[in-house]
Formats: C-alpha cells, sequence, structure tokens
C-alpha cells in the first residue's frame, strides 16, 4: 500500500498524474492501483487536484483541509476517477457551491464520509444517490436552508 503525504507545504496545485508518474518512474510497481490515501492538507491549494487519466482503484482517502479552495468546478466524476474512494475530506476551506460536488459524487458507491465542515457554503440543493454514505460534515458552515429541507436531501440520498 501506498500513502502520500504532502501536508503542511506551499502547494498551489497538485497534480496527481504527476504524483503516480513519478513514483512509477522510480519504482517497479503501479502506484496507481496501491495509492491508497493522499493527504495534500494545509497548503495553499484553490482548486479540486487533477487526477490522473488512469483511475485510482485503489485510492479510499483523499484529505484536503485547511486549504483555500474555493470553487469545486471541474471536479471530475469520482466514480469514474477513484471508484473506491470512501473518505472525501475537504474542511477548512472557501467553498461556497456545492453542486460541483454532488455533480462529482453521481454514480458513486462506495463513498462512505464526505466532509464540508467549515465552509461558506449556503445550501445543500441536492444530493446523488449514495449507498455507502454514512457521515457527512456540515458543521460550522453558512447554510441558510431550513434544517428540513437539508434532512429530506440527505434522507432522499441514502437508502435505509
Amino acid at each position: 500500500d501506498v500513502f502520500v503525504d504532502l501536508s503542511r507545504n506551499y502547494l498551489l496545485d497538485v497534480d496527481l498524474g504527476e504524483v503516480v508518474a513519478e513514483g512509477e518512474r522510480n519504482s517497479d510497481v503501479t502506484i496507481a492501483s496501491r495509492l491508497r490515501l493522499v493527504a495534500i492538507m494545509s497548503n495553499d491549494l484553490i482548486r479540486f487536484p487533477t487526477m490522473p487519466n488512469v483511475p485510482l482503484g485503489g485510492l479510499r482517502e483523499l484529505h484536503l483541509n485547511h486549504n483555500r479552495i474555493t470553487t469545486l468546478e471541474g471536479m471530475p466524476s469520482l466514480a469514474s476517477a477513484a471508484p473506491g474512494l470512501e473518505v472525501l475530506l475537504l474542511n477548512n476551506n472557501s467553498v461556497e457551491d456545492w453542486r460541483p460536488l454532488a455533480a462529482a459524487l453521481e454514480g458513486h458507491t462506495q463513498i462512505q464520509q464526505v466532509s464540508l465542515s467549515c465552509n461558506p457554503l449556503q445550501s445543500v440543493p441536492t444530493l446523488p444517490p449514495l449507498a455507502s454514505l454514512r457521515t457527512l460534515g456540515l458543521f460550522a458552515c453558512r447554510l441558510k436552508d431550513p434544517w428540513p429541507s437539508i434532512v429530506a436531501t440527505i434522507a432522499a440520498a441514502v437508502p435505509q
């Protein structure tokens, strides 16, 4: 198993395709299938990392907390790019719009935890069906939707 921790640097942008390619240049193993966790916390990222052209089938956790991510526009389909992803942490960024994340999660069958706590989100208008979702972190966001509306959105996405 491969774990990559690029936390507490001054990274503005990360291309996971380059990370995988560099790892494979320096070893005899295929990194894309063995990569389990990528942590890029406490950097200066302003957007979601660029994903490689090959699926990161073994990636289980992606931690992007404490960056300056303002938009999730352009996020790839995580069902294709990281089909085994179980944990996506985007806490303490500056994300205001939930919709690109909802689109990126469409069709994902393994995701169990998604957290956007401490982001200036104002609403959670939609959520695709996520059969495996167990935790949705929205602590200390600036949500203005009525609580029953948020609960209804979550209930519709997570089967009993």
